[in-house]
């Protein structure tokens, strides 16, 4: 039986952490938005029941929501 050399064990370990870290940091940079708020009339009274919408124009994504009292909640994950 051959013993691996430590020398090789050392090296095949940076590489290792070097190749996790950069995909952790690369996953880290996805191009995605998320959009809230509040919509109102040109008084400043909130609309609630209005229908948003947001289109990703890239790719063509559509998000619609209602407003409740006024408020989107959230569009998640425009990619």
């Amino acid at each position: 039986m051959t013993r691996v050399p430590r020398a090789f064990c050392i090296v095949a370990s940076i590489v290792l952490c070097t190749i996790v870290l950069t995909a952790v940091s690369a996953w880290a940079q996805l191009s995605t938005a998320e959009l809230n708020g509040r919509v109102t009339d040109s008084s400043g009274a909130v609309l609630p029941g209005a229908t948003v919408t947001a289109t990703q124009t890239a790719t063509g994504l559509v998000r619609t929501a209602v407003t409740d009292e006024g408020v989107v909640g959230q569009f998640g994950r425009l990619e």
